[in-house]
């Protein structure tokens, strides 16, 4: 090939990198619609605060099942829940001001839910299929998408309910609809290595994921109580210290923009000096920060908040890099598995937090959650030590594809 067609090959597919993620942010900008929706729905359908949990808890619930789904999706072809996901979530979260009653709003999370669930497992798949070698700056562009998308939603549902109403908002559907054809005739065409496991039964798939399991959710676990005391309980926190409302708001800005930044550097970063130097580097500074955060008063926060939110998303795409690169042949199903770990940790943490801080107040949960985030160094190691021991199993892989 030459040196000009190479290069625009590649060009062709970091065109795609930069799709699949404006498809993350489109998407996730309609799965953020249900918080800022809430105080329009509670009254309209009389829901209850239980009720009005239970449909966040709903839309996160499916994530269990993405090792599954990305085991179909390695089966069949892993762009498709990527070009489908768009369009459905975004129609359903459309009408979701239309729900009649609390049965049907009740189901149309739920929908929204597996198709979230069906798009986040294939989706990093995908990136890192077109990234090439730069697996991990094409995770942070994609990683990056979401966060802005999470962060432009709440604006968009407000503009449209109050430009067309409650019930108007149907309309935003067709912004899903476009983005998914638009990913349908971007990616019917590119080139992806499609991994051979139709002989490899999902038992089987997840047996060769197994050996990370434990690691795996012991880091995102000792994260997920970081995570959760810096974007759930954030403003709480900071309004609990005696500042302002305002400040308090402005913080939970400063960190997640912070991330933001974060989250598009780490991957690029990981991509130069390895992942392990980087998943070490965020593992060991995050709860260093924290204490500081807590020991802080003031104005000093925010350069720590800066940093934290710098440090810790940092995580993110470097461990979906990290795992592409470690399961090859089941890029998907690994995937599927660390998300469906993420949720249940990040689950139990925002609970736990929550039960620390009536007990014994956030001051003390947050030092508590900075000592269970050093644990994440540790799982570090114990995640990353052992290249040599899953290259048999790869080999094997292999030879059965061969054969």
């Amino acid at each position: 090939m030459a040196v000009g067609e190479q290069g625009q090959r590649i060009r062709g597919l970091w065109a795609g990198v930069l799709q699949v993620a404006a498809g993350h942010l489109l998407h996730d900008t309609f799965t953020a619609f249900l918080a800022p929706l809430l105080p329009l729905l509670i009254p309209k359908l009389g829901l209850s605060l239980v009720i009005a949990g239970l449909l966040s808890t709903l839309i996160q619930l499916p994530s269990l099942f993405q090792p599954l789904l990305g085991y179909i999706s390695d089966r069949l072809d892993i762009r498709l829940f990527v070009v489908l996901a768009p369009a459905i979530s975004a129609t359903v979260m459309s009408f979701i001001g239309a729900a009649p009653n609390v049965g049907i709003l009740l189901m149309m999370v739920t929908i929204v839910g597996f198709s979230s669930a069906a798009f986040h497992a294939p989706a990093p798949a995908v990136v890192s299929n077109l990234a090439g070698r730069r697996i991990g700056l094409g995770l942070s562009f994609f990683q990056m998408g979401g966060e802005l998308g999470r962060a432009l939603g709440p604006m968009l549902i407000v503009a449209a309910v109050s430009w067309w109403g409650l019930e108007g908002t149907y309309r935003l559907a067709l912004l899903g609809w476009a983005v998914s054809l638009f990913l349908l005739w971007r990616l019917r065409r590119t080139p992806l290595e499609r991994p051979r496991v139709d002989d490899l039964s999902f038992a089987r798939a997840f047996q060769d994921v197994r050996g990370i399991v434990i690691p795996l959710a012991g880091l995102t676990l000792s994260r997920a109580f970081i995570n959760s005391a810096l974007v759930t309980f954030l403003p709480t926190y900071v309004a609990s210290e005696g500042a302002s409302l305002w400040v308090a708001g402005a913080s939970l800005t400063v960190f997640q923009i912070a991330a933001m930044v974060g989250a598009l550097l780490a991957g690029g970063i990981s991509d130069r000096v390895g992942r392990r130097p980087v998943l070490f580097a965020s593992a060991a500074a995050t709860p260093a920060l924290l204490f500081l955060f807590v020991a802080a008063h003031g104005w000093w926060r925010f350069p720590i908040l800066v940093l934290l939110g710098l440090a810790n998303i940092a995580t993110l795409p470097v461990l979906m890099a990290f795992i592409q690169e470690r399961f090859p042949h089941i890029r998907a199903t690994a995937n599927g598995v660390y998300m469906a770990l993420t949720f249940v940790s990040a689950s139990a943490a925002v609970l736990a937090l929550g039960g620390m801080g009536d007990a014994w107040g956030l001051r003390t949960a947050y030092l508590i959650s900075a000592g269970l985030g050093v644990l994440a160094v540790p799982f570090v190691g114990w995640l990353t030590r052992t290249p040599a021991e899953v290259r048999p199993m790869v080999q094997a892989w292999e030879e059965r594809s061969r054969g």
